[in-house]
């Protein structure tokens, strides 16, 4: 706008200098009407080639949202770093095949022959096939390519699914396994969590879930809590009690004691804490807290006795 109020100002000061008067010669009135054509062109160009920046500078930096992706551990580093979250920026416009090109480009580490089955903690969402030899993947999409703001997606999963030596891609293990991860679903939205009668934390907000025969996996936005070999399940939508388990593990962010706090590697083992509820075949519970860095010394032996306040392994609502 600038340049264009300059070049106005200018033509009109020029305009106004050589506008020819009765004392001009004959020739001055036509020279007056080439110059105002070549300004005239010279003005057009401007504003073309402004229009096409703008629009350009428009389609860069659109408007970005924000999702969470994490993944499972694929290597001995990952397993201190579990969930190994992320933050990923997409745009408004993105459609759903961009985003799975994004977490597989930007996001994923390229393993051979293997594949990974994205979620959004619902249902699977697409499948993503990585081929190392040629630093290539593809993928498959589980839901029709549509704008992904639309899909209304905050949080995606990433399950890896190795080839174990063979020579091509487990694609069809990864889809056995992820369509027996969804045969269930929590149909609470949240509440109060309590393990075996023990408050941990404020309300809750469920984000992720994950439910097969000997597992449910349950992500909130401030952690997670992962249920082994659950029985004498109640799933309603006002709560979700699991009455026994052999194992319960909660593991959370606490960025309390922290005095410096990074928001971009926020959820990093230096801030995450693991708490594991062990029951033996007695029927007797050991409780084990620390760093989750730090879990690869801790055994059940470590474990303090634990007197469980309710009945149930597990209450949420």
């Amino acid at each position: 706008m600038v340049i264009f109020s300059t070049s106005n100002l200018c033509f009109v000061y020029a305009s106004y200098e050589m506008y020819p008067t009765k004392n001009s010669p004959p020739n001055a009135r036509t020279l007056f009407r080439i110059l105002c054509l070549v300004a005239g062109i010279f003005l057009a160009i401007c504003r073309e080639k402004f229009g096409r920046e703008q629009k350009k500078w428009d389609e860069t930096y659109e408007r970005q949202i924000q999702i969470k992706v994490d993944r499972e551990s694929v290597y001995i580093d990952d397993d201190a770093t579990v969930p190994n979250e992320r933050i990923i920026n997409i745009l408004e416009t993105d459609m759903l095949s961009d985003v799975v090109k994004k977490v597989a480009r930007h996001y994923l580490p390229l393993m051979s022959n293997s594949v990974w089955a994205v979620d959004s903690g619902k249902a699977v969402i697409a499948y993503i096939i990585m081929d190392d030899r040629n630093a290539s993947f593809s993928y498959e999409l589980c839901l029709r390519n549509q704008v992904f703001l639309e899909t209304r997606i905050k949080t995606l999963h990433c399950s890896y699914f190795s080839a174990d030596g063979k020579e091509f891609p487990p694609i069809e293990t990864a889809k056995r396994c992820m369509e027996n991860r969804f045969k269930e679903k929590i149909k609470i939205k949240g509440g109060n969590l309590c393990i075996w009668g023990e408050l941990v934390g404020q309300r809750h907000v469920i984000e992720i879930i994950e439910w097969n025969n000997e597992v449910i996996r349950i992500h909130f936005a401030e952690g997670y809590l992962h249920i082994y070999h659950p029985t004498n399940i109640i799933n309603t939508e006002n709560q979700l009690v699991i009455g026994d388990a052999l194992k319960v593990l909660w593991i959370w962010y606490d960025y309390r004691n922290a005095y410096t706090y990074d928001y971009r590697n926020a959820h990093t083992h230096d801030y995450c804490y693991v708490r594991e509820y062990t029951k033996n075949t007695e029927g007797i519970i050991f409780r084990t807290e620390g760093k989750q860095s730090e879990q690869s010394e801790i055994s059940n032996d470590d474990g303090v006795l634990f007197q469980p306040t309710k009945e149930q392994a597990v209450s949420l609502g």
